[in-house]
């Protein structure tokens, strides 16, 4: 057994669960979970308290210590190896021993066969025993190197952070998201900084960057000597903010922080389903109505309302087109269903091909002539099962669009 099976085995005995052994021990069900799983080793001190508490030695958990077990007797195979020995040694023998002393030999040698034969299996456990013990210490040595390179790794961050600081001209800053543009493709954010201490005839200058551009916008100081501005910046997953100090000739940046995922959030969370999933069609997609798709709008997943700055999805018009994709690319485009909105039917017969992978789309063009795809499930042939099968393009309660973008027309 493993370190970990034994403190499962011994855990259950004691009818605890994972959570209260944490518990009892100061660390959390995790913790547990990766010791029991042999994913990670317990420290010193906890694997002494584990055997405290579960009433056995530190060797026995790291399975150094065994249980005393019965003399193994040998095996057909053992045994007529001995008398094989023996036979050749007494066919070596002078000729001059009788029947009576040939009969006593062979009982002696049996007899020293056989204890070497067992000599040589407790040696053989003994060495297995002295493997087992070898590959504890190189698991106690990773896990004890793998804990130092994590507080040297943190110390180093500290040491770093402490010294930005400390050398750093700004005592905070904040970047306040007011609203966005997205057919400007830009942002707006309401920032400002307190710096640590402000030289007569400083300006200050804030910089937004995003998708590689660069937008810059003039500081304006208040009475407290605090600079502040509503900065325009690039609408994109991450804008990285700064300040550039200028002190005479002197120009000092200063970086203030970042904003990740406006430009997603500036899409409509849409989800895509279907009335009959592919992998119970055996590949064929039929255009007898029954097939149907359709999207709708996730209001759970909405980022915001237009009073926070965010467009207001609700009153868009959801200008979406359905279609079939092989391997990333649109092979066919669905009909809309009569009588119903944001549903679609095939409109042809369609036999999918083992060899290729499948999935149905929304194309979005939003009111600003931006375009996103907003895939439903992925299909594919498994070979082993010899059937469709699908898994989701991406976690279905986020509704995040799927990152592509399709030229107009395709």
């Amino acid at each position: 057994m493993t370190l970990g099976q034994r403190i499962a085995q011994k855990r259950k005995e004691l009818g605890l669960s994972q959570e209260g052994l944490g518990e009892q021990l100061g660390v959390s069900r995790q913790a547990i979970y990766k010791w029991e799983s042999d994913a990670s080793l317990p420290e010193i001190e906890k694997l002494i308290a584990l055997s405290r508490l579960f009433s056995v030695t530190v060797g026995w958990l790291l399975g150094v210590e065994e249980e005393s077990r019965p003399a193994e007797e040998l095996t057909p195979r053992q045994l007529a190896m001995v008398r094989e020995i023996t036979e050749g040694y007494l066919s070596a023998c002078p000729t001059g021993l009788s029947p009576k002393g040939k009969k006593r030999l062979t009982a002696a040698l049996l007899i020293g066969g056989a204890c070497l034969a067992g000599v040589v299996l407790v040696l053989a456990i003994q060495l297995s025993q002295i493997t087992h013990k070898y590959d504890l210490l190189q698991q106690l040595v990773s896990s004890v190197n793998q804990n130092v390179q994590e507080q040297i790794s943190s110390i180093t961050q500290q040491v770093e952070d402490t010294l930005a600081q400390s050398y750093s001209l700004v005592e905070s800053s904040t970047q306040t998201f007011v609203s966005m543009d997205p057919g400007a493709g830009t942002a707006l954010f309401q920032v400002q900084v307190v710096p640590k201490h402000y030289t007569q005839g400083t300006t200050a200058l804030f910089l937004a960057q995003g998708d590689g551009k660069t937008l810059e916008t003039p500081g304006q100081l208040d009475a407290d000597y605090n600079f502040s501005a509503q900065v325009v910046a690039p609408l994109s997953n991450e804008i990285t903010f700064s300040v550039v100090f200028l002190i005479g000739e002197e120009r000092i940046v200063q970086p203030l922080g970042d904003f990740q995922d406006l430009y997603d959030q500036s899409f409509p969370p849409l989800s895509v389903g279907t009335s009959s999933p592919l992998a119970f069609r055996d590949g064929l997609l039929p255009s007898d109505g029954n097939h149907v798709i359709s999207f709708r709008l996730q209001d759970s997943s909405l980022p915001g309302t237009a009073q926070r700055g965010y467009p207001d999805f609700r009153q868009w018009d959801l200008n979406a087109k359905m279609g079939l994709f092989q391997d990333d690319k649109p092979i066919c485009w669905y009909e809309p269903k009569a009588g119903t909105d944001h549903e679609f039917r095939i409109p042809q017969d369609i036999t999918l091909e083992p060899e290729h992978t499948y999935y149905e789309a929304a194309l979005l063009t939003d009111p600003y002539g931006r375009q996103r795809l907003y895939p439903g499930k992925i299909y594919h042939y498994d070979s082993k099962s010899e059937c469709w099968k699908s898994e989701s393009v991406y976690p279905p309660s986020t509704g995040l669009a799927y990152p592509v973008v399709t030229k107009s027309g395709t």
